[in-house]
């Protein structure tokens, strides 16, 4: 059991003399003390403590104050003889009157810098740029003890580092102490060193006795950038259009060999995506630009599928063109697009059949419609052809689990030719409850 540090208030009173003081008792001395406390001398004391011999040290051991079951008595040392000496008389000529103590708990307070500034639990600390293959030099943190007892570093290691990119950052805690006097401090050293391009973070965790941040924690960023100067332009981002979560989207970026010589067979732009509540896919793929000449622009094209999974909300792309461990150009600016998210849907299509007609027949459009609800569907489904609105087909009270087939008839006069269809649900109240069904064809001869 770690001890408790106690602060002592005192006062000796003997006829004509008095002597008060407010010492800080050292804490390896001190199991456990009662407070307040209050001793008379001369008759039978009120004691209100657990054990009937109590001895406190006082700071630089300047004087010792013993109390046994009746008697008090004061011990001198070299450096306050003479004081002492002056006590000693009052105490053979005087009598005590009362000696009067109060004992308040003392508690340890973690506080972390870098440099001046304080870092609070749960904040950040940012490294900046640095190109692969060299490092941030050391960055010290200084780990405070602001307290008025003893701070035990708890952790093994006493910093600990975890995350996603920890390889990136190395912590040099080599004379962390195993404990931080009151009021003091002690050092440690992060080292950002980032193995490839992008951007890179990693948490720190200190352990201790704290009592309201035993665990302290500090998010580290940064970014690695190539060290070789850019050869592509990355000129700008294509739009997206509002879409929805299960979809394919296209990202466009483009770019310009802004070097003397062309791209190598290796050169690829990366695509990137954020999204809302938490939601990140990073790198989602990559556009060849593989022998683009110097001075020649491109258009490079991912088609990315958004996972139906996704929240809805507003995502954001951006691009960078690399080749290997080594960036060609910046990252360029994000491009917003907004998604809706499928996670609500209460209606699903399961099938689309294939169709055909001779012109003038008319085509049957034909869907599988599933009721994803705990309630009966009432609304309809909407058929498009090449993504035109065509007709629809009624629901009514379709029971909560079921499923069933329907169907719309197509007019194909005049429409001779390869089509494309598809489906949606809606309610009653025309609120799409469904995504888009897949599509299927139409031949009309």
């Amino acid at each position: 059991m770690k001890p408790l540090k106690i602060m002592l208030d005192f006062s000796i009173k003997i006829s004509g003399f008095s002597l008060t003081h407010s010492p800080e008792v050292r804490p390896h001395f001190v199991e456990t003390v009662q407070a307040p406390c209050l001793f008379y001398a001369g008759r039978s004391p009120p004691l209100r403590h657990k054990e009937s011999v109590r001895r406190f040290f006082l700071p630089f051991n300047f004087y010792t104050l013993q109390q046994t079951e009746r008697s008090f008595e004061m011990k001198k040392n070299f450096f306050i003889l003479i004081f002492f000496a002056v006590f000693l008389f009052y105490c053979v000529s005087s009598t005590i009157t009362s000696i009067n103590c109060f004992a308040v708990a003392a508690f340890p307070e973690i506080n972390l810098k870098q440099g001046s500034a304080d870092i609070a639990s749960g904040g950040s600390y940012d490294f900046g740029n640095e190109a692969v293959g060299s490092d941030s030099g050391a960055v010290t943190f200084t780990i405070e003890n602001t307290g008025l007892n003893y701070l035990y570093l708890e952790g093994s290691p006493q910093i600990d580092i975890s995350g996603t990119n920890a390889a990136d950052f190395t912590v040099d805690a080599a004379l962390i102490p195993d404990k931080v006097e009151p009021l003091g401090s002690t050092t440690f050293t992060v080292t950002f060193a980032p193995s490839s391009i992008g951007a890179k973070t990693a948490t720190i965790t200190i352990l201790s006795d704290d009592i309201d941040e035993a665990s302290y924690t500090v998010t580290l960023n940064g970014t690695g950038t190539s060290s070789a100067a850019n050869t592509v332009e990355m000129t700008y981002l294509f739009n997206v259009n509002d879409t929805e979560a299960g979809k394919y989207v296209p990202l466009v970026a483009y770019i310009k060999n802004i070097g003397t010589e062309a791209l190598s067979a290796t050169a690829l732009v990366e695509f990137y995506v954020d999204g809302p509540d938490g939601f990140t896919d990073g790198l989602v793929g990559t556009a060849s630009a593989a022998g683009l000449k110097a001075g020649y622009p491109m258009n490079a094209y991912l088609n990315w599928k958004i996972p139906e999974t996704a929240p809805g909300g507003i995502y954001t792309y951006t691009a960078q063109a690399v080749d290997g461990a080594a960036a060609l150009s910046e990252f360029s600016d994000g491009i917003n697009f907004n998604v809706a998210s499928i996670a609500a849907y209460t209606a699903e299509v399961l099938r689309i059949m294939p169709a055909s007609a001779t012109d003038p027949a008319p085509a049957t459009l034909k869907v599988l419609v599933r009721n994803k609800d705990t309630a009966a569907l009432t609304g309809t489904v909407k058929f498009y052809v090449d993504s035109a609105e065509v007709g629809t087909a009624a629901i009514t009270n379709l029971a909560a689990g079921r499923y069933l087939w329907y169907t719309f008839s197509w007019d194909t006069a005049g429409k001779t030719g390869s089509h494309t269809y598809n489906a949606q649900v809606f309610n009653a109240s025309d609120a799409a409850i469904s995504k888009m069904s897949s599509s299927t064809g139409i031949t009309v001869y």
